[in-house]
C-alpha cells in the first residue's frame, strides 16, 4: 500500500482547511498519511495532523521556515523523500 504525504500549510498558528481534507480524505481512503510541518511552531500542529488522519507527522522546526522560501522547503521534502527511496 502507498504513503501519501502531505504537505500541511498553516498560518497563524492554525492548519489550513486544504491540508485539513487531504489529511482526512487519504485517511479514509485507508491509505498510510505522513504529514510534513514546517515552521518554528512546527510541534504545536503535531495533535491536530494525528486527530484528522495522519499515522506520522515529520516535523521541521525552525524559525527560517516560518516563511515560505521555495528551495528551503524544496530542500527538506527531497531529503525526507530520499529516507523513503533509499530502501
Amino acid at each position: 500500500m502507498s504513503t501519501v504525504l502531505v504537505f500541511v500549510e498553516s498560518q497563524n498558528g492554525q492548519i489550513k482547511r486544504s491540508s485539513l481534507e487531504l489529511l482526512q480524505a487519504s485517511a479514509r481512503a485507508g491509505r498510510k498519511t505522513e504529514a510534513v510541518v514546517f515552521g518554528s511552531r512546527a510541534a504545536d500542529l503535531v495533535d491536530s495532523c494525528g486527530k484528522n488522519g495522519a499515522d506520522t507527522v515529520h516535523l521541521f522546526k525552525d524559525s527560517k521556515l516560518d516563511s515560505y522560501n521555495s528551495e528551503v522547503f524544496v530542500s527538506a521534502l527531497s531529503a525526507l523523500c530520499l529516507l523513503y527511496t533509499s530502501d
